[in-house]
C-alpha cells in the first residue's frame, strides 16, 4: 500500500493555476511523497488528501482549494480574484518561504497574475499597437495537445509538473534574496549624507540594478546609484526612474555622453578617464573604478 500523499485537480484542458497549485502541494510535501490524480470523480475527490481547482470547496482546513463554487472563493484587497493556486499559497506560502514578507513577494510577483488570468481578471490594458504579451500562461498553453499529436493532457500535465516546480523554487529562492537586498539597500540609503547620490561599497552590489533602481525609485531624493559589478568587475552609475514601471529617469546623464564610444572618446567628452560605456539613453554608465563613477554623478548634476 502506497503512503504517498494524493493531489487531486480536475481533468481535461489544464491551466497555468492548477499546475502552480500542485507544484506548491509538491514542493512542500516532496514531489516523490505525492500522486496526482486528474478526476472529476467525486468519489476520488474526497478520498484524496489535497484537493485543487476541484470539487467546489473551499475549506483550507480539510485543504480543499477550489474557486468554481458560486461566488467564488473570495478577493484580495485590491480585488484580484483568488483562484487555486492563491488558495494554496495563502495556506502555505509563508511555510514554504519562510516569512510573510518573502511570501508576500511570490504573491505580487506570480501567485496575482496567474489568479487574475485564471479568473479572466485584467492586469493591463493593451497600447495602440493592440500587440498581447507573451505571459507565463501563454507559454504553458502552448505545450497542450493537438489533434496531430499521440499525447493526452494528463501526460502533458505530468510532464509540465517538474518545469514548474523548479519556476516556483527559484521564485521562492529570489524572494528570500529580495527581502535580504532590500534591507540592505534601505541602510545604505539611510546612512547616505548625500541623499541624491547613493554610493554602495564593493560589497553591497544587492543583486544589480533592476532591484537597486526599484527600491531606490520609493524615496524622492536619489537621482544617481553607483554600485560595484562583480560579474564585470566594474562599476555602474545609474539614474534612478520616476518610479516602478517607468523608464523615465530623474536626470538622465547628459545627451551628448552616450552611445558607441570608445573609452578615448568618453575620456575626451566627460573629462575623466576609466569610463567604459555611457548608455545612448544616459540612464547608466560603467566605470573602470569608483571614483570615476562618482565623478560622472557630480558632473552630471551640476550641468
Amino acid at each position: 500500500m502506497s503512503n504517498k500523499k494524493i493531489i487531486a485537480t480536475h481533468s481535461g484542458k489544464y491551466h497555468t493555476d492548477d499546475l502552480f497549485a500542485v507544484a506548491t502541494v509538491q514542493i512542500l510535501l516532496g514531489h516523490e511523497n505525492t500522486e496526482v490524480v486528474r478526476t472529476r470523480d467525486q468519489e476520488e475527490i474526497k478520498r484524496a488528501d489535497h484537493v485543487v481547482d476541484v470539487g467546489g470547496i473551499y475549506n483550507p482546513g480539510s485543504n480543499r482549494f477550489d474557486h468554481h463554487q458560486t461566488g467564488g472563493a473570495g478577493r484580495r484587497n485590491n480585488s484580484v480574484p483568488f483562484a487555486s493556486f492563491g488558495l494554496v499559497w495563502e495556506k502555505f506560502g509563508q511555510k514554504l518561504t519562510g516569512s510573510a514578507r518573502e511570501a508576500k513577494v511570490v504573491e505580487e510577483k506570480l501567485v496575482q497574475p496567474i489568479d487574475a488570468d485564471d479568473n479572466g481578471y485584467s492586469l493591463y490594458t493593451l497600447t495602440k499597437e493592440q500587440t498581447y504579451p507573451y505571459t507565463l500562461q501563454v507559454m504553458l498553453s502552448s505545450f497542450r495537445p493537438t489533434s496531430d499529436e499521440n499525447k493526452s493532457y494528463d501526460e502533458v500535465f505530468q510532464e509540465l509538473l517538474p518545469l514548474v516546480r523548479k519556476m516556483l523554487e527559484r521564485e521562492i529562492f529570489l524572494a528570500k534574496l529580495y527581502v535580504k537586498a532590500e534591507d540592505g539597500v534601505r541602510q545604505v540609503y539611510e546612512k547616505s549624507e548625500d541623499k541624491q547620490m547613493i554610493v554602495f561599497d564593493k560589497h553591497e552590489h544587492y543583486a544589480g540594478r533592476e532591484l537597486i533602481g526599484d527600491i531606490l525609485c520609493e524615496y524622492a531624493e536619489p537621482v544617481y546609484a553607483i554600485f560595484y559589478k562583480p560579474e564585470d568587475n566594474a562599476w555602474q552609475l545609474l539614474a534612478i526612474t520616476k518610479g516602478k514601471g517607468t523608464f523615465e529617469s530623474r536626470k538622465r546623464l547628459p545627451k551628448g555622453w552616450g552611445g558607441n564610444k570608445t573609452e578615448k572618446e568618453l575620456e575626451k567628452l566627460t573629462g575623466f578617464p576609466d569610463v567604459v560605456f555611457i548608455h545612448n539613453n544616459g540612464f547608466m554608465a560603467v566605470t573602470k573604478t569608483k571614483e570615476t563613477a562618482v565623478a560622472l554623478a557630480k558632473k552630471s548634476l551640476e550641468m
